[in-house]
């Protein structure tokens, strides 16, 4: 038999177990429940990469949740099913932390050192020095168009202006300044383009009027109106220009930069490493 003190200590602990599990459950949203694990509120947040608990999609956070719970369950049964020896995974563990630190020291490193600047001179020695990469294998054109909406009164002036041979620097201007003001889009650059960009904002009937060089003609659908100049043109032949490849140029400029930051790193590790005595290779 308990005397009186003891059934109201055992009283009052009993109270404060269920505060103290009260207290944390409602620090912690629970969300789900697997056998021993729990999702909390806090971890669905961490999972989700830009969480917003009052605009996400429910069935976004579901399809965590519902991942979440999958691998728990199958986490379960590889632990009641696997022996003692096939749950063995301390090396490679440990070989993942060390390939996680190594790749995050190095990223770090590259972060700090790498110059992003790239200059034109560093692109075009780029592109002639590898030019074999950057032969033609799909059709650019050089082309001049104006895209008007059908209820536009500028068409007529703009059609005059575009299709005109030769241009003085006041007739360039004034369809500039239709384009800027009247135009849904426009390009009046005389930059190579591939011929599939051009496709994506002009509506094309006939492909093969785009290689005729020197073709103007004007084309509609129920919003727009199409004035389109061919300037020139290259199909399969040559090298790709070096302004369509200036990206792609700039990119790889970048990555040789890394590879080389990244060579000078771990040179300089194994040196000092060497130097302070710290490497012995029997």
């Amino acid at each position: 038999m308990y005397s009186g003190f003891t059934k109201t200590a055992l009283y009052l602990s009993a109270i404060l177990l269920i505060a103290v599990s009260s207290c944390q459950n409602q620090e912690k949203e629970i969300v789900a429940r697997v056998y021993d694990h729990v999702l909390t509120m806090e971890d669905l947040q961490n999972m989700i990469p830009v969480f917003d608990k009052n605009i996400d999609s429910v069935i976004i956070r579901q399809q965590y949740i519902d991942t979440w719970i999958a691998q728990m369950v199958l986490l379960h049964e590889a632990e009641n099913t696997l022996s003692r020896q096939e749950k063995k995974f301390d090396k490679q563990i440990e070989e993942y932390k060390q390939t996680l630190m190594i790749y995050a020291y190095e990223n770090k490193q590259v972060n700090e050192l790498l110059n992003k600047e790239v200059s034109e001179e560093e692109i075009t020695q780029y592109y002639e020095t590898y030019k074999n990469n950057f032969k033609l294998r799909q059709p650019i054109v050089k082309v001049n168009y104006l895209i008007f909406p059908n209820s536009s009164q500028q068409i007529d002036a703009a059609k005059k202006l575009l299709f005109k041979p030769e241009k003085t620097e006041q007739e360039l201007g004034k369809l500039k300044a239709l384009s800027s003001n009247h135009a849904v889009n426009s390009y009046l650059s005389d930059d190579w383009l591939l011929f599939d960009d051009v496709l994506k904002e002009v509506p094309v009937e006939n492909e093969k009027r785009f290689f005729e060089r020197n073709q103007t003609f004007e084309l509609s659908d129920s919003l727009n109106v199409y004035l389109i100049k061919i300037l020139d043109f290259k199909i399969n032949e040559g090298y790709s220009p070096i302004n369509i490849e200036r990206e792609n140029i700039i990119k790889s400029i970048l990555q040789q930069r890394r590879i080389e930051i990244l060579q000078s790193l771990r040179e300089n590790a194994v040196n000092k490493a060497k130097t302070s005595g710290e490497i012995l290779v029997n």
